[in-house]
């Protein structure tokens, strides 16, 4: 056993000496090969331009430390060998595959043909792109692709079916609307196709250059009352902000084009002689209501954002209309119009969008002003000049809105808490929100209207409110929490505003 063990241990020293004796030639094999790749790795670098981008492929990829990544790149970093790698693409067009690295020349050249857009935008639309631009070989696979508009109008033919654009569609439209032994309920369908494609405003633009307005109008004429609702309602539409279908997301905007060409087009004055035949009609007390309401849209629609529409509405000296007196012979009555449920939803409706209106009015005013003194250019000094020519402010007060401002935000702002606590689930929390954004644009123009009896009255509900919102502000299991969050402090900023002017009323008396 002694004998045995002993060459084991023999055996071992041996072995080691053998390694000894081998281990500088091992390191300096490792050593070598180290320098070869160091030098691999320097030669494929300096083979890029340091601006160069690295966009995403459908495969792990190395970065180069002086390549620019694009910060919507996932990267990840190997902590071992310090080495980077971004992302693979998840491209499944294996006809377009994404590119991996564009030179800081070529990226220059597409920027600058990509449509004059700014380099970051640009930037990433080609990570997710081809690394050219479209060409004329794409554009014919694209046309072996899909069919032609043409193709396809010809084979719905053939099937006696009927393919039309839009445009096409308001042509036929036209000519039927022209017709003069239209009866009701066809006119009525005709009109409400219309409505539906005025919401496009390429559509709404073509129907100006048809002089469409000229149709509205033919048909305001005529004594049906469903049938001038429903132009009434078009009309709207046709004014109001429209929806853009060209661009890729659909966002509303003003359509100042067809505003323009209907106030020239004598619109207005149509509007307001509906509105004033609706008020005196002898037609059932709903049937009116519904008119008027669908009227007001109109009206509103063409005054928004639209100064020298409200120039022509809200001026006094209206001689020679007048059949258009603006806030004291068409809103005021309007606002006053009278029902046998006189506290009804419809008629609530109805005075609340009056109130809302002129809130809005003095809102677009007081920026159009703030942008003048803030940001002076020819742009919001001429805009503040159209607001200016208009004495509005003057005028709200000469025609007695503010002492009806004050009375309608006592009679419907009432409290939904009990003394106990107990909160009403019925409160219609948009009307009171309308209600208190009107009166704090049109307060500062109104204050000095506001008398004892509606400034404590006020002052009363607007603490009950100030408590109710607090309440529903912390109730988390509402969902509408945030939304009477937003209500307490509108509350208590407008308390905040009655309080600092009864203190500087208190001051001038004494």
């Amino acid at each position: 056993t002694f004998k045995t063990s002993t060459s084991q241990t023999m055996m071992v020293i041996g072995l080691s000496a053998n390694s000894l004796r081998i281990m500088p030639v091992f390191l300096i094999l490792v050593f070598l090969q180290s320098l070869c790749l160091c030098d691999k790795q320097d030669n494929n670098t300096g083979n890029h331009d340091p601006d160069d981008v690295l966009l995403p492929t459908n495969k792990w990829q190395t970065s180069i430390p002086e390549m620019t990544v694009p910060t919507h790149l996932p990267v990840f970093q190997d902590w071992n060998t310090g080495q980077s790698e971004t992302l693979p693409n998840n491209d499944s067009d294996k006809e377009h595959p994404a590119i991996r690295i564009i030179s800081s020349q070529k990226l220059e050249t597409q920027l600058q043909n990509n449509f004059n857009r700014s380099a970051m935008a640009d930037l990433l639309q080609l990570a997710h792109t081809s690394d050219e631009l479209v060409d004329e070989d794409e554009i014919q696979r694209t046309k072996r692709k899909f069919r032609s508009y043409e193709e396809l109008r010809a084979d719905f033919k053939s099937l006696n079916i009927s393919v039309k654009t839009d445009l096409e569609i308001l042509d036929d439209l036209f000519v039927q609307l022209e017709v003069k032994t239209l009866n009701e309920n066809l006119t009525l369908a005709l009109l409400e196709e219309l409505s539906y494609l005025l919401h496009q405003i390429d559509n709404s633009k073509y129907f100006v250059e048809k002089n469409g307005f000229r149709l509205f109008r033919k048909f305001l004429l005529t004594s049906n009352a469903r049938i001038q609702k429903s132009v009434l309602s078009a009309m709207g539409i046709a004014l109001q902000g429209v929806l853009l279908r060209l661009l890729p997301i659909r966002v509303p905007t003003s359509n100042a084009y067809v505003k323009v060409a209907a106030l020239r087009s004598g619109v207005m004055d149509s509007l307001c002689n509906i509105l004033q035949m609706a008020l005196t009609s002898t037609d059932t007390a709903d049937q009116s209501l519904r008119l008027l309401s669908s009227g007001l849209s109109a009206l509103s629609a063409l005054l928004r954002d639209f100064p020298s529409a409200q120039k022509y509405f809200f001026s006094s000296n209206r001689t020679d209309q007048p059949s258009l007196s603006g806030l004291d012979q068409i809103l005021l009555p309007l606002f006053r119009f009278l029902t046998p449920e006189n506290r009804s939803v419809s008629v609530v409706d109805l005075r609340l969008r009056i109130i809302t209106l002129l809130g809005d009015v003095m809102l677009e005013r007081n920026n159009a002003r703030d942008q003048a003194l803030t940001a002076p250019d020819e742009k919001t000094e001429k805009l503040w000049q159209l607001y200016a020519s208009t004495p509005f402010e003057e005028s709200l007060k000469t025609a007695g809105w503010c002492t009806v401002l004050y009375q309608t935000l006592v009679d419907y702002l009432t409290p939904g808490i009990t003394k106990d606590g107990k909160l009403d689930p019925h409160v219609n929390h948009d009307h009171r929100e309308r209600l208190l954004s009107a009166f704090l644009h049109l307060h500062p123009t109104c204050k000095s209207s506001l008398t004892s009896d509606n400034q404590l009255e006020l002052h009363s509900i607007l603490v009950e409110l100030e408590r109710e919102y607090s309440v529903r502000a912390r109730d988390k299991e509402d969902e509408f929490d945030f939304y009477f969050t937003d209500l307490y402090d509108l509350v208590v900023k407008i308390r905040g505003l009655l309080s600092s002017d009864s203190k500087h009323k208190l001051v001038d008396e004494l």
